[in-house]
């Protein structure tokens, strides 16, 4: 992947916002496999301006659709996403 494409940005952003102590907002699931949005709204309010440049929620859905990205529907780890 190139460097500046959205799963490079992704990863290293959900490194930098668990450092940060914000994974009760978006965090990688215990696996590791997986990541998954904890709460949408704080979400939308603060990871999405400050990580993701901004971008709406649907747009960020876009991204994770465009780069292969698939939501886990059953299990342990639904509502996480996987590539």
């Amino acid at each position: 992947w190139r460097q500046n494409s959205f799963p490079v940005k992704l990863h290293k952003n959900l490194h930098k916002i668990e450092m940060e102590g914000l994974a009760s907002v978006i965090s990688w699931q215990p696996n590791g496999h997986s990541f998954v949005i904890h709460d949408r709204h704080l979400f939308v309010g603060r990871i999405l301006p400050i990580y993701f440049d901004g971008i709406t929620y649907s747009s960020f859905q876009r991204q994770l659709k465009r780069f292969g990205f698939t939501l886990i529907t059953n299990g342990r780890d639904r509502g996480g996403y996987f590539h």
